[in-house]
């Protein structure tokens, strides 16, 4: 599921939106800007494994009442990438604190949504998500289990 959800990125409504922006088969549609960050991390398995790390540990298919985001930090520069350790969130919130250990240089912050529609949810980044990456000038990543979300706040 996880390797079907990352080929399935979506800009966020209200960023850089676009159903595929970020992925190369999408010809013309591609963000320059986004495909010379983004792409090398899709492509990267340090960044697919700890993706499908947050993933599992965020028990999408568990109940709701035992779901919790899982995050990590990365940064991606032409055909380099660096991805940090997963580390958990407290049900739908990434504590502040934790959120904000990272590494000086890191610009991209992935988090899981693991709720579902079923759940109450709905699939998309938030409008919490959206002032997090705005207040720290962040590319945000979201996967989510209809696929993987990104927000762009520093075109904003």
């Amino acid at each position: 599921m996880v390797n079907g959800a990352i080929n399935q990125t979506r800009g966020a409504a209200s960023g850089n939106s676009g159903a595929c922006q970020a992925k190369p088969e999408c010809g013309g549609k591609t963000d320059p800007k986004l495909a010379k960050i983004l792409l090398p991390l899709l492509k990267s398995s340090a960044f697919r494994s700890a993706v499908v790390q947050a993933w599992t540990r965020s028990k999408p298919d568990g109940p709701t009442s035992g779901k919790n985001e899982h995050a990590f930090w990365a940064d991606s520069n032409g055909d380099r990438s660096r991805v940090g350790g997963v580390f958990p969130g407290v049900a739908g919130t990434i504590p502040l604190t934790q959120a904000l250990s990272r590494w000086d240089e890191e610009n991209i912050f992935f988090h899981t949504h693991p709720f579902l529609q079923s759940d109450g949810y709905l699939y998309g980044i938030s409008d919490k998500d959206v002032n997090f990456y705005g207040t720290f000038n962040l590319i945000g990543v979201v996967l989510e289990a209809d696929g993987l979300y990104y927000y762009d706040s520093r075109d904003q």
